[in-house]
């Protein structure tokens, strides 16, 4: 069982509401984004604005139980939803809110769901008195607000929001709570050959490897150089449009058939170049390897085989690996293994299989596993 991160936050109490109104009003009292809608029978029912009672749906996880794997893009949110009916027009307002292992996120859909849709309205996000309001927000749209979480916050500790939308008939409010789910405090191994220390398991994995064909242990892919943006997500999307910065701003995995094979253009040696390291997708106080590093945990395997890699201190699966077209290849069968050493136009990795582990160059494109050190 994984050990958790457990500080403590400012104490807060939070009331519970579950927001279920129900009004009724005339003509008379109704928005002016009503006079876009197009009354075409004039045919109101007596009471024109019901707001539903909300449909809160808890997140499956436990902020006792579960954690937040550090570099991972899984989280654990809890979401609602509410309908209120205007005249001719019926409105949705949902929402969904979860932590990350920095911040706190709410993201609100508005939407008109029979009607004409276009009246807008105004979304009103509240996290712990950090307050966004966004006007003029059209029918299918989503806004979210993101609070970063106070130093030492811990898991279990509560954070409370409230979402409310304006306009078109009786506002949808929501007041809530969030049990803060923790990060994974992942467990470190020693090598006693080499002195080195290193996360126990894969970025991405949910646990220490207990074969070379472990699922669960396999973990994310990355592309080399580039951060915790979703691409590194075995069922990520793809695009081959290059980019030009350190950061895409998507989560796409980056596809490219033309040397240098790169997802970035230029290319950018300076990427994951130690704990501060820009990109660096390793948790505070870790970093990627040199290709001194794991070349020298090689050296004290059992066999150099995949045999010998799990059976090392590290219990390296065989995770596969993500092709430049953004193909899953070898899973089960060969382990592939970023350090942040570049050479020439590629990246170094460690590589093994079957019958035989050795250090070589690697295209950047390819998305491939990380095991982290300890600085």
């Amino acid at each position: 069982m994984k050990n958790f991160q457990w500080s403590k936050l400012k104490a807060c109490t939070v009331l519970f509401v579950i927001a279920g109104v129900m009004c009724s009003c005339s003509l008379d009292t109704l928005t002016d984004d009503l006079s876009k809608v197009d009354f075409q029978t004039e045919k109101i029912l007596e009471s024109t604005d019901i707001q539903t009672a909300n449909m809160r749906i808890a997140s499956t996880a436990s902020c006792e139980n579960d954690c937040i794997e550090p570099g991972s893009s899984t989280f654990y949110p809890v979401s609602d939803m509410a309908t209120a009916s205007s005249g001719i027009n019926t409105k949705s307002v949902s929402y969904s809110a979860y932590n990350t292992e920095t911040d706190f996120v709410v993201e609100v859909t508005y939407a008109i769901t029979s009607g004409p849709t276009d009246a807008n309205a105004i979304i009103i996000i509240d996290i712990e008195g950090d307050e966004m309001e966004y006007t003029e927000v059209s029918s299918g749209s989503t806004v979210s607000h993101t609070v970063p979480l106070a130093g030492g916050w811990a898991g279990c500790d509560q954070v409370a929001f409230s979402v409310v939308q304006e306009e078109l008939g009786t506002p949808i409010a929501f007041s809530e709570s969030y049990s803060l789910i923790p990060v994974c405090l992942d467990e470190d191994v020693i090598n006693p050959s080499t002195g080195k220390t290193w996360m126990d398991r894969n970025l991405g994995a949910s646990q220490v490897a207990t074969s070379s064909k472990d699922l669960a242990s396999y973990g994310d892919l990355y592309q080399w150089g580039r951060g915790t943006d979703g691409h590194q997500l075995r069922t990520s999307g793809t695009t081959a449009t290059l980019s030009s910065s350190d950061n895409p701003g998507h989560g796409d995995f980056i596809t490219s058939s033309t040397l240098p094979f790169d997802w970035r253009s230029p290319q950018n040696n300076d990427l994951w170049q130690g704990v501060n390291g820009i990109n660096n997708p390793c948790p505070s106080g870790y970093r990627l390897p040199t290709d001194a590093e794991l070349d020298s945990e090689r050296t004290t395997w059992s066999a150099n085989t995949s045999e010998g890699a799990f059976a090392s201190p590290l219990k390296l699966p065989a995770a596969g690996f993500r092709s430049g077209t953004g193909g899953l290849l070898n899973v089960g069968l060969t382990g592939l293994y970023w350090t942040s050493t570049v050479s020439s136009t590629s990246a170094r990795a460690l590589i093994f299989g079957p019958e035989s582990a050795s250090m070589t160059g690697r295209f950047r494109v390819n998305g491939q596993s990380v095991r982290c050190l300890k600085d």
